[in-house]
């Protein structure tokens, strides 16, 4: 281990004056609507919408290494299943993986606007099990999509419907969504 790391160096994430201007961290607080009655001033939702409204760069970037990471996991499932189609025996695994991915981000940042186009891929493919009609190129085509769109510094609601509509133009059906 490093010895010039100590604790004490590091940061922290939260800054407590804010949280408690009077310094008094036994405040009290509302407690309607929740489930404990000590409840912190600042909810994981009002924290989360304070992330993806911030016009910060610091935020900006936090909200593209999340998405980056999650991407790469849908594009290694895609660039697997684009490689070995040859049976959905052999795909399911691949699918699964890639779906809970999905699944995953769009539980998780749902604020962000790309959480729309992960959602309306992950609803085509799981509507009547579209994922085992699609074929090797649709599947390399959904990660030239997926990449062209992460890729982008901010990504605004019309980006997403364009590309939404690139996905219908290789044959993904997104119209009941």
């Amino acid at each position: 281990m490093n010895s010039s790391f100590s604790e004490s160096s590091v940061e922290p994430f939260i800054n407590y004056e804010t949280l408690y201007p009077d310094g008094n961290e036994e405040q009290e607080y509302p407690t309607s609507g929740t489930i404990r009655g000590d409840r912190h001033p600042y909810d994981d939702s009002e924290v989360s919408s304070k992330l993806y409204r911030g016009t910060d760069d610091g935020k900006r970037q936090a909200i593209k290494i999340n998405r980056t990471y999650y991407t790469k996991k849908i594009l290694s499932c895609l660039d697997e299943l684009s490689r070995q189609r040859t049976s959905v025996a052999d795909s399911i695994l691949h699918v699964q993986q890639m779906l809970n991915c999905m699944k995953e981000y769009v539980d998780k940042h749902y604020r962000d606007s790309f959480s729309s186009f992960v959602s309306t891929c992950y609803d085509a493919l799981v509507f009547d099990d579209n994922w085992i009609s699609l074929t090797e190129e649709q599947y390399r085509s959904m990660k030239v999509i997926f990449t062209d769109l992460n890729n982008r510094n901010n990504i605004s609601y019309d980006q997403i419907d364009k590309s939404i509509a690139k996905l219908e133009s290789i044959g993904l059906d997104t119209t009941p969504f």
